[in-house]
């Protein structure tokens, strides 16, 4: 089953998030829209959010150093009104770092120290680069009106192995939201860009709608191997609001490489993937039935990404996605 989506465009503009000086900082509005994912009952739903939130500040680097953005212009920030415990994010707009984010740890009037989620690139951000501010989705957030002992799975993609077990499970309780043995989870952030396992362990199918911005610019996401000398599992989704093949996508790709990919229509859990794409050097994505460059990547739903053997090779790798909506733009 495919995912549905749809794009509103907006134009009009916004007032000035709290905390800022209408005269002096940039808001834009990105087009918005919606995709819904339906999950059987008593199944696994393979998922990733899609869409942000929209931005609170669009600005461009004037220095960079040591983890701190220095804000072209004089924006006059609120001191720390982007620092809430991980919940807003800088994602980069342009240069060597578009589509990258990192989790702003502070503020002050004119500068943003961020901290990198996973790896750090601070090598490819420099003065000149357009960037945004963008307060993070969380399970309460997303996931509202869920039935009660609904099951969310998040996983180490960092790590080592292939065939992984869940890191940690969120489970939703009617009346209070969202938990883990950890405690409460309602305002834990999602990654962009994060894939999820949805357990829908109710008896009726689930119908679950992402909504928010479509970023319009190209998308980033640093794969991490952690033993070059061993096969890596990444759980990935596409930050777009339409499909995109395969062959579109620069994965920085490997011989040996593959993408598995999970009907998200088929009924049960712990599913095996249903198809297994991959790369070969020169010719691109393949599975047993032939050529699948054209293959088609789906906002709202989560893949594997495995990394093959590669001891010769570099421990960070950076997926680029340019959807044809930005290219023709």
């Amino acid at each position: 089953m495919k995912s549905k989506f749809l794009i509103f465009s907006l134009s009009a503009a916004l007032a000035a998030p709290l905390g800022l000086n209408a005269g002096d900082v940039s808001v834009a509005t990105d087009p918005v829209g919606y995709v819904t994912i339906e999950i059987p009952a008593n199944s696994d739903g393979l998922i990733s959010v899609p869409l942000s939130q929209s931005s609170e500040f669009v600005g461009t680097i004037n220095a960079f150093s040591s983890g701190t953005i220095s804000v072209e212009g004089d924006p006059d920030f609120t001191e720390d009104v982007f620092y809430d415990n991980g919940h807003h994010f800088v994602v980069f707009a342009s240069g060597d770092a578009e589509g990258l984010y990192a989790t702003i740890n502070g503020n002050e009037s004119d500068e943003i120290d961020i901290l990198f989620h996973s790896h750090d690139f601070s090598d490819l951000i420099s003065p000149g680069d357009s960037f945004k501010v963008v307060k993070a989705h969380t399970f309460g957030s997303v996931f509202t009106d869920i039935p009660d002992g609904v099951q969310i799975l998040l996983f180490n993609s960092d790590s080592t192995g292939i065939n992984k077990s869940s890191s940690t499970v969120v489970t939703n309780f009617e009346d209070f939201g969202w938990f883990s043995g950890s405690g409460e989870e309602n305002d834990s952030a999602i990654f962009p860009g994060e894939g999820l396992i949805l357990r829908n362990n109710t008896s009726t199918s689930l119908s679950v709608t992402f909504q928010g911005a479509v970023e319009m610019n190209s998308q980033g996401q640093v794969l991490f191997h952690e033993n070059l000398s061993s096969r890596q599992d990444v759980r990935f989704g596409l930050r777009t609001g339409a499909p995109v093949e395969v062959g579109e996508i620069d994965f920085n790709a490997v011989e040996g490489d593959q993408i598995l990919i999970f009907s998200n229509s088929t009924s049960g859990t712990n599913k095996s993937s249903s198809l297994i794409l991959t790369y070969f050097d020169g010719f691109g994505w393949f599975s047993g039935s032939g050529d699948e460059n054209d293959f088609q990547l789906e906002p709202g739903v989560s893949y594997i990404y495995r990394l093959a053997p590669n001891p010769e090779g570099n421990a960070e790798r950076v997926i680029r996605v340019s959807p044809n909506y930005i290219t023709q733009n």
